[in-house]
């Protein structure tokens, strides 16, 4: 599958890069996707049947990462610049959630969008900004032929969406440029076919159809640095979700602006000891570590989270999780 004619050719069981390198891979189906970081370098994102990915750059895995809880089966996947943080993200749908994560394997900020029918989406997110606001959206349809648009910065359903064809689509809507206008087509199971223009120009295009664009390049360019975060460890940046937590898991959520090796202490509000959790992040990602409450009382903890960078810096900040049984 050629993914772009500068850079990568995946052989089945290989990706080999226009750097010369090749990294091997088992003899099985691949969806593949390019892109670059925020100092251009190319990386190459494969994620198998198993929803197992790999981010590979000069013939090594940068990261690892599985997409099992966000998707059912790996049809395909598509990136954009998102948030617009300096990385792009993948969107993804299982069943009822849409989702865009980052490259660490962490859901992005107000994701993911649950179809408010709970019908469940289909076939590959689009991602384009339409609106004209600068903000990456992500564009998906249900099995029941509602189309919907959601903001990829606020993760909120655009004015004027969703738009229904009434009955399930025969393939994945098409986004693009109508003399100027940005626009979307769909084809329905009837062979009915329906045009909507849907921003007031253009647009930018990231990912308008299956395999990224009419070339079937898989190919999107580095994401902006507009909303890039400097501080080494934001306050800000750290919380866990869901919060109160009803399920069994919460996640609890920080960004690092350097590799850091993660240090978490939960304590109950009586001081107790009560567990520790052991992570690593990646530089310029926000990132997620689990915490099991199944067998935790109801109440509220603090987890103190200590961040040690590949810099030496030290620095921690303290969240409050309730949990509710």
């Amino acid at each position: 599958m050629l993914t772009d004619t500068r850079e990568n050719i995946n052989s089945g069981d290989a990706v080999y890069e226009s750097t010369g390198k090749i990294f091997p891979l088992q003899k099985e189906n691949w969806s593949i996707a390019l892109t670059q970081d925020r100092e251009g370098n190319f990386i190459t994102i494969v994620c198998n049947s198993k929803n197992e990915c790999n981010l590979i750059q000069n013939g090594q895995s940068l990261a690892k990462f599985s997409l099992s809880n966000l998707i059912s089966t790996t049809n395909s996947f598509s990136i954009g610049d998102i948030k617009r943080d300096g990385s792009n993200y993948i969107a993804v749908n299982k069943d009822n959630l849409m989702n865009v994560i980052n490259l660490s394997g962490s859901s992005g900020d107000n994701f993911p969008f649950s179809d408010p029918l709970s019908l469940g989406f289909e076939g590959i997110p689009l991602v384009a900004d339409f609106a004209g606001d600068n903000d990456a959206d992500i564009i998906s349809y249900t099995s029941d032929g509602r189309i919907f648009a959601v903001d990829g910065n606020s993760g909120k359903v655009i004015n004027e969406f969703p738009v229904s064809v009434g009955e399930q689509l025969a393939s994945n809507p098409i986004f693009f440029d109508d003399n100027g206008i940005a626009s979307l087509a769909a084809l329905t199971k009837s062979n009915m076919l329906y045009v909507w223009n849907i921003g007031p120009s253009s647009g930018t295009k990231y990912w308008t159809s299956e395999s990224s664009d009419n070339f079937n390049s898989s190919f999107v360019p580095a994401a902006s640095s507009v909303n890039l975060i400097n501080s080494f460890f934001p306050k800000e940046r750290a919380y866990n979700w869901p919060n109160p937590v009803y399920e069994d898991f919460t996640n609890i959520r920080y960004y690092v602006s350097e590799d850091s090796k993660i240090n978490i202490k939960i304590f109950d509000l009586a001081g107790d000891f009560i567990t520790e959790l052991n992570d690593f992040a990646r530089g310029g990602f926000d990132k997620e570590t689990t915490w099991n409450v199944k067998d935790i009382q109801s109440g509220v903890y603090l987890a103190r989270i200590e961040a040690t960078g590949s810099s030496g810096k030290v620095e921690n900040n303290i969240i409050k999780i309730a949990v509710i049984k």
